[in-house]
């Protein structure tokens, strides 16, 4: 019999015959990493866990010359190397498949990244993301709703909503939305489930699988993206767990631009009031200004000056001078339409610059609800209950009038206003009759 204890394999090296699988085909980390090297790895083992079977393949034929008795030993050698090589096989199908998931991943998130780097507008930004991830994703619905002091708002969705669903108030509580704010990355419900949990959102839903997915930046929650597939399939494991990157990535962005909304803000808004500082003001009532005078349309300048504030100051403090200016500016912005600008112009006055304006009579009629708001403010101090008025003078623009040269003039109304007897209304036009009463 020849010597069969050591002999060399079809790689050049040596192999023992007392040797077992143990050390080539152990198995994988918990978490294999998806990387060439591990591939290689594998691969590699694969082919010394051959060789050793290769191996005993030519031992058992020469087992069945010389010695029978080792037969059945040797023969369960190769049947245990048979199942290492199939768990080996499943190690490698499973590292394969998490490679194609992670990079699966990889690419959603590249092409939504993509498609949001041409987004020039918060509008585009919205609809890229709803858009795209109802094509990546294959998604019946997509919705992108925005979180604000406890409060969710669907910003965007795909398809398209025919008008927009109301604000969720108390969305820590919605059976769709309330385990996202306790952390859970996503939640889905399908079912009875989803059809409660939905009729809080919509009044009405859809029988078919829901997924909420949990938007958040540095552990601060800013929003949920919401898909829905007529059946599981479609929204399988693969995919829900590409929205962890997906929801990643809105998270960045979303915080970054909260960020920069709020950096926007301390810029342009009054401190104490929360409204347009004067600078700020000046910029967008410049720009309304020359795109009235473009599409030939008429603005009002309205100056609002609070009477006897001065007063409010020294007899009970600054503290109630300062609340005193934030219960006006409110009243008065309470007023106001969205095409309408309002801001604090200094101290006590505050300043409106108010687009399609027809008349002057229309004009005025925005200066008296003005003033009729703030007249009708109470403010409790102690056990009295303290008023407070403002007076108001306004500008009607003339073609070519600079943004200066109104306010002037309605600074010069609202001179007049307060040599009057304050707690009134004057238009620029009627200062010169006001000033000789």
């Amino acid at each position: 019999m020849s010597d069969t204890k050591n002999k060399p394999d079809k790689e050049g090296g040596e192999w023992s015959r007392q040797t077992s699988l143990s050390g080539l085909v152990d198995a994988p980390e918990s978490s294999p990493g998806v990387e060439p090297e591990y591939l290689a790895k594998l691969s590699h083992r694969m082919r010394n866990a051959m060789n050793v079977i290769v191996g005993y393949s030519e031992l058992v034929a020469e087992v069945l010359v010389s010695e029978e008795s080792g037969l059945e030993r040797e023969l369960g050698k190769i049947v245990d190397s048979a199942h290492d090589m199939v768990e080996l096989v499943g190690d490698i199908e499973k590292a394969i498949e998490t490679a194609r998931a992670r990079q699966e991943r990889a690419d959603v998130t590249r092409r939504l990244a993509e498609r949001l780097n041409q987004a020039l507008t918060p509008d585009q930004f919205v609809h890229s993301v709803v858009d795209s991830l109802g094509d990546l994703f294959a998604c019946d619905w997509v919705e992108l709703w925005l979180e604000d002091q406890g409060t969710l708002t669907c910003v965007g969705a795909s398809p398209r909503l025919p008008e927009p669903c109301a604000p969720v108030p108390s969305a820590a509580q919605n059976r769709l939305f309330a385990p996202l704010f306790s952390g859970e990355r996503t939640h889905e419900v399908s079912g009875a489930a989803a059809v409660d949990a939905l009729r809080e959102l919509y009044g009405e839903a859809e029988v078919g699988e829901w997924v909420a997915a949990r938007i958040d930046h540095d552990d601060e929650l800013l929003g949920a993206l919401v898909l829905r597939a007529e059946d599981a399939v479609r929204l399988g494991e693969q995919k829900l767990r590409s929205l962890e990157p997906v929801c990643a990535q809105l998270g960045i962005a979303l915080g970054r631009s909260r960020r920069f909304d709020q950096l926007v803000n301390r810029a342009h808004r009054d401190p104490l009031t929360g409204y347009l500082n004067r600078r700020r003001f000046f910029e967008l009532a410049s720009a309304g200004l020359t795109g009235a005078q473009a599409a030939d349309e008429t603005i009002a300048l309205l100056m609002l000056d609070i009477d006897h504030f001065k007063d409010f100051n020294d007899t009970f403090g600054h503290q109630l001078g300062d609340e005193v200016l934030k219960l006006v500016s409110r009243s008065c912005a309470g007023q106001l339409r969205d095409t309408d600008l309002f801001g604090r112009f200094g101290g006590e006055e505050f300043i409106v610059l108010a687009r399609h304006v027809d008349s002057a009579q229309t004009a005025h009629l925005i200066a008296e609800r003005l003033r009729n708001a703030v007249a009708s403010l109470g403010i409790a101090q102690q056990d009295q209950l303290l008023s407070v008025t403002v007076s108001i003078g306004y500008a009607l623009s003339e073609p070519g009038a600079e943004l200066d040269e109104l306010i002037g003039r309605a600074d010069s109304a609202l001179y007049a206003a307060k040599h009057q007897g304050r707690n009134r209304v004057v238009q620029y036009a009627d200062v010169n009759d006001t000033l000789e009463m």
